[in-house]
């Protein structure tokens, strides 16, 4: 029987993907919108030549923050491994940092903000909390364990 053809305006008959493409899209445009009034505002107050300087220091110290923050997160995981324990909280930490790094690549004020942040290890405790726990409530929405009883022999 044939299917009828999915309205392309319905957002529910966007696949996961595309919807996925489309917020992604728009974020990206939203925060480069909002960097852009940012260093304007911040360009007005201290001078665009001192704003430039300011972004280009804190990207350049932010990166070698992520190198020392990532070379520690690399030594726990190594460590938790040689102990025989999951290195759970190691690796979403460097995941967090590795986010860090590449915020700090964006030049901005914003996204530089918020890399700071995930650098910083108390603000790091949260993020990461936070992902652990969406993606336990994730991960225990989709599985299930199936147990059948044996044959008796």
């Amino acid at each position: 029987m044939p299917t009828a053809a999915a309205d392309p305006l319905d957002p529910g008959a966007i696949p996961r993907r595309g919807r996925l493409r489309r917020r992604l899209l728009v974020g990206s445009i939203g925060v480069a919108f909002l960097e852009v009034v940012v260093a304007i505002a911040i360009g007005e107050i201290i001078g665009y030549p001192l704003m430039l300087v300011a972004m280009l220091l804190v990207s350049f110290v932010g990166i070698w923050v992520v190198k020392v923050q990532g070379l520690s997160t690399f030594r726990r995981v190594g460590t938790d491994l040689a102990r025989g324990r999951p290195p759970g909280r190691p690796l979403v930490d460097g995941l967090l940092v590795a986010a860090a790094g590449i915020l700090l690549l964006v030049p901005g004020f914003l996204t530089s903000a918020l890399a700071v942040a995930l650098l910083v290890p108390a603000t790091r405790w949260f993020a990461r909390n936070a992902l652990i726990s969406r993606w336990s409530r994730k991960l225990a929405g989709r599985s299930r364990v199936v147990l059948r009883a044996l044959p008796r022999v």
